[in-house]
């Protein structure tokens, strides 16, 4: 019987809240009220770039039987406005913490691990928004023996294919005139050939 009371007290009462990146209207002074009954709310603010559960600047916290709501009362804001080698947003847009936007980076570069989407996150956006060259192939790096390359661009970007030719009387290894290789993470592959006929 003394346990049921126990328990029933302590499931009907809320410690102090302890708000990461926010705190209570007054804190110092109703912080001697606690443990508080259910159904008793405060107000509560978060700090510079955290928002309330309804994005405005003041909001209740309120002491339920689970406990604490909102679970987390305050979330991370971040700005899109910016975009390091990528397609800017005409405006500023503002996500939540757990939100997240894909993005648009310029020919030849990606966000980090070739990611196509950030994400709010606790600490700022992830991955950061700036896009990074990815890996490229040169030309210069390739002799096709008996070979020459059909098209004009020096350098390509990842995953990019270009075309070879092989000089009259050579073929590739599959008896075509010509061939095609593709810049890899590795370098170009499958690596030109040309045979005699």
């Amino acid at each position: 019987m003394v346990l049921f009371v126990l328990f029933f007290f302590q499931g009907n009462r809320c410690d102090f809240p302890q708000i990461k990146h926010g705190s209570l209207y007054y804190e110092i002074i109703y912080k001697r009220d606690f443990p508080v009954r259910v159904g008793k709310k405060y107000w509560y603010s978060c700090k510079t770039n955290f928002v309330t559960a309804s994005q405005e600047p003041w909001e209740y916290i309120h002491c339920t039987k689970e406990g604490w709501s909102p679970a987390v009362p305050c979330r991370r804001q971040c700005i899109f406005n910016h975009l390091k080698n990528g397609d800017n947003p005409k405006r500023g847009v503002k996500y939540v913490q757990g939100e997240s936007v894909r993005v648009n980076c310029h020919a030849g570069y990606s966000l980090q691990n070739e990611q196509t989407v950030m994400t709010c996150t606790e600490s700022g956006w992830f991955p950061p928004p700036e896009c990074i060259l990815l890996k490229t192939c040169s030309k210069s790096e390739i002799i096709i023996e008996n070979g020459f390359f059909s098209q004009y661009e020096l350098t390509y970007y990842l995953n990019k294919e270009t075309q070879y030719q092989c000089k009259p009387g050579y073929v590739t290894p599959d008896g075509k005139t010509s061939g095609s290789v593709t810049c890899l993470k590795s370098g170009w592959s499958p690596q030109p050939t040309c045979i005699s006929e």
